[in-house]
């Protein structure tokens, strides 16, 4: 039996409006939503209109599978309602879509029952509800920037979500301050000069699976609602600095090309003189120590690290990061140490004062605050226990530390002053300097003292004003070197 003419009449103007709604997007919009990779990147400038991109897909898909649900990621829940939520809202006034929007829980749900919601990588479980869940779409914003390990999670948790409906992961990004990770993976072996569709990667030792994936490159000169804006944009900041096109953030963000951000680096870290060759044996009367770094982002970190009374050595025996832990995952670690070294010391952030507390008084963990001011400082007296060898790690090569300690580098201040770079991973760093610090082991004369003596404040205090005092002597008789705020 065919459909009767008041039938065909509202499906043919459902078709219309669907190419109206369509038609609002660009070219090179259409041209991701268009193609049948399950798989796709949008590698743009900012402000191209990729997040528009996406959420103009999930309506006319939505309203092809009534009470789908769909997912938009981005780094921390608040970033994802800055970027989405208001995009959501205005396509829903242009088409008169009739959205209900949850403005508690980021959901938003079309007429057929078909959802996308609202959600931060930075919260704890997101594996977790992912498991048994089947997703039209994941629209994975900002991909570039995550700290997590976006390959873990899409073949750990995302891609069995899309499974049962054949659903498409979307990565979305600008060019991130590190050249790693899965969006760098899929997208370093192109040019960013070029306007491009449908581009298959090349596998990588990291992503060996980067051909199932196909890449979209366009700026925002495509963009017919910004590329006035934007061509004025590029012209202002080429006459206020001839040699803008070299700066690294005009690169990404105006180019949409990869940099790598250098810079003087923040640890004088070197394979050769920090590396402890061997493996370390244990001997009655070694200090144990756990530096734990945790909070505020989606990262966590901890340096197991051991240090002797009668040898100037400090040694990190391990070097753990997390990818958001759970509380109860965090205090099984530490709890794994304890069974190993029972009379291990443990310092933790104090400025993550919900993580701590919980740690120490819902989990009974013995974990001390550590100390954290003149931070500047203390970076250079670790360095100079880096320059001396008495800082060393086992098995570098496989630690996320030393991966940090690669990337991470000094941003110089107007007044000259420096501080680390912002967007930076540090969470290993900080970890470790926590338990350098607790440990004061850089205070230890290489011919030691009597075992078991207890400092007192005074000899605390005494014994960091010379090592401050030493490492200002060595700095000032190396020529090569010049003082940091020179």
């Amino acid at each position: 039996m065919g459909l009767s003419q008041a039938q065909l009449e509202l499906r043919v103007r459902e078709m219309r409006r669907r190419a109206v709604i369509k038609s609002s997007a660009f070219p090179e919009q259409q041209a991701v939503m268009d193609d049948p990779c399950r798989f796709k990147v949008a590698w743009t400038t900012r402000r191209a209109g990729k997040t528009y991109t996406a959420v103009i897909d999930w309506v006319l898909e939505g309203m092809d599978h009534p009470f789908s649900q769909s997912l938009y990621l981005g780094f921390a829940r608040k970033d994802a309602k800055r970027r989405c939520w208001p995009i959501i809202k205005q396509v829903n006034r242009m088409f008169d879509l009739g959205i209900h929007f949850n403005e508690v829980d980021l959901v938003a749900t079309l007429p057929n029952g078909s959802v996308l919601e609202l959600y931060g990588v930075d919260k704890p479980g997101l594996d977790d509800k992912l498991h048994g869940t089947k997703l039209l779409r994941v629209y994975i914003d900002e991909a570039a920037f995550y700290r997590v390990d976006l390959l873990r999670l899409f073949n750990g948790a995302i891609l069995d979500a899309v499974s049962d409906l054949q659903g498409e992961v979307w990565l979305m990004s600008t060019p991130g301050y590190l050249t790693r990770g899965l969006f760098f993976e899929l997208t370093k072996s192109f040019d960013w000069r070029t306007v491009f569709q449908r581009r298959r990667p090349p596998p990588t030792d990291f992503a060996p699976g980067a051909g199932r994936w196909s890449v979209h490159r366009w700026t925002t000169e495509q963009n017919p609602h910004m590329a006035a804006i934007f061509a004025q944009e590029i012209a202002d900041a080429r006459a206020a600095d001839p040699d803008v096109e070299k700066n690294p953030e005009f690169l990404r963000n105006k180019r949409g090309a990869w940099v790598h951000t250098t810079g003087e680096q923040v640890y004088t870290w070197d394979a050769d003189k920090n590396t402890y060759r061997g493996e370390w044996k244990q001997k009655p009367g070694d200090h144990y120590g756990l530096g734990m770094d945790y909070g505020h982002d989606d990262a966590a970190a901890s340096s197991l690290c051991v240090w002797r009374e009668d040898t100037p050595l400090f040694v990190e025996l391990e070097s753990t990061l997390f990818h958001a832990p759970s509380m109860s995952e965090l205090a099984g670690h530490v709890r794994g140490h304890m069974e190993i070294h029972p009379d291990i010391e443990i310092v933790g952030d104090p400025g993550s004062k919900a993580y701590f507390e919980e740690l120490r008084r819902a989990h009974e963990l013995p974990i001390m605050p550590a100390e954290k001011s003149s931070k500047f400082d203390w970076i250079q007296i670790k360095n100079s226990a880096y320059r001396a060898g008495q800082c060393q790690m086992v098995d570098p090569a496989s630690s996320p530390h030393v991966r940090e300690i690669g990337d991470l580098v000094w941003r110089v201040k107007p007044d000259g002053t420096k501080e680390e770079a912002q967007g930076l991973p540090n969470n290993a760093c900080d970890a470790h300097l926590y338990i350098f610090r607790h440990a004061r082991h850089y205070m230890r004369p290489e011919t030691g003292w009597e075992p078991h003596t207890v400092l007192t404040r005074e000899q605390h205090n005494k014994r960091l004003e010379d090592a401050m005092i030493a490492l200002e002597e060595s700095e000032m008789e190396d020529d090569n070197e010049p003082r940091w705020n020179e």
